[in-house]
């Protein structure tokens, strides 16, 4: 119960970070999540800071699945167990580990099989580019294992994910979070009584990673290619693009571009937008400088220490979730040893969450 209470207490001030550390953060669902244990099968562009977004973003409370290597300490499985991450053992983390993997395969199918959530990042590690690439095929093992324990009875779902990022690797973007229509493992002609099979016949896992990558497609920005060809779309992109305020608009209308330009891409000059501060808005002057100094660490600490850009706005989330409210509350002394009034420290204290929120959109 404690670690339940915990993980829900913990996703409630997460959910609170993002909307503070995002300008926006929107969830669109294609169709309503079903019922009973489902596997979350997302694109994978920024670290955790995706799997945040994904758990925050429904009142599903899925256990994450994430790469072994982080498992390395003791302390650290305690800590990850606590917060429902379990480890995935890959060909590239040795060989020795695949025995491990079979092992925790056939875990997560039974915890499938008893009620519970997952949630994985097929593509198998993060990169920051709009596309989707290959996807893995072990979320697919897992579901057919999982219905395999249960005689085919669990109906099994597996939701697409797409995560759309403005800029993923920066402070005050804009994120879509969408969930696209439940893919059914066992297709219903298999269960069906005149089929004359069963239903292991027509399962098979290239169907449900075929399936899945044409469901994630529509959910996210993809921009085929690689190298030179594809940085000629995305600076083509850049140049049509027309900023929406609906994020799932502005999805719509990138697709559109993307699906509409020549076949032939000339090179584009890349076109940088300038971010204008508005400095004349006193409220946004306020948030400014009560936020400076942890804004500032945090700022030179990613840039001195962090050189994988997919982990820039990761790290800045978590020491976000630490620094700043201990800011706050050295701020807030600071405030009542010079006034010595505890209703104006406690209205200064509310002040500082609530102006950073009120000018997210500047």
């Amino acid at each position: 119960m404690f670690a339940l209470a915990f993980y829900v207490s913990l996703k409630q001030y997460c959910r609170l970070a993002l909307r503070l550390f995002f300008r926006q953060w929107q969830v669109r669902f294609v169709a309503p999540l079903p019922k009973g244990p489902v596997i979350f099968v997302a694109n994978h562009q920024s670290a955790f800071m995706d799997a945040i977004l994904v758990i925050c973003s429904s009142a599903a409370n899925p256990w994450s699945i994430a790469r072994a290597n982080i498992f390395g300490k003791p302390w650290a499985v305690k800590a990850l167990t606590l917060v429902q991450i379990k480890p995935l053992y890959r060909f590239r983390d040795g060989f020795s580990t695949m025995r491990k993997n079979d092992a925790a395969m056939e875990e997560y199918a039974q915890m499938l099989v008893n009620g519970k959530s997952l949630l994985i990042f097929a593509e198998g590690n993060d990169d920051g580019y709009w596309k989707l690439r290959p996807l893995q095929k072990g979320f697919a093992r897992i579901a057919l294992r999982a219905e395999e324990k249960s005689n085919y009875t669990l109906g099994l779902k597996i939701v697409p994910v797409g995560i759309q990022y403005e800029d993923h690797a920066k402070f005050r973007s804009r994120v879509l979070i969408t969930f696209g229509e439940a893919i059914p493992v066992v297709p219903h002609h298999a269960t069906s009584a005149d089929n004359g099979q069963s239903p292991k016949d027509n399962l098979d896992t290239d169907r449900l990673v075929d399936k899945t990558s044409d469901g994630l497609k529509p959910l996210m920005l993809h921009i085929a290619g690689d190298g030179d060809e594809y940085e000629r779309k995305v600076a083509y992109l850049y140049k049509h693009h027309v900023p929406q305020n609906d994020l799932a608009a502005q999805l719509a209308a990138d697709q559109a571009i993307i699906k509409n330009m020549p076949a032939t891409v000339e090179n584009v000059a890349p076109v940088r937008v300038t971010k204008r501060w508005p400095w004349w808005n006193p409220l946004f002057l306020y948030a400014f400088i009560n936020h400076l100094l942890p804004a500032s660490i945090i700022s030179w600490f990613v840039k001195k220490k962090v050189h994988n850009e997919q982990f820039h706005s990761s790290i800045q989330y978590a020491f976000g979730l630490v620094l700043i409210p201990l800011f706050y509350c050295l701020q807030t002394g600071m405030f009542f040893a010079l006034t010595h009034s505890g209703l104006w420290s406690l209205l200064y204290f509310i002040s500082l969450p609530l102006s950073l929120s009120l000018t997210r959109r500047s």
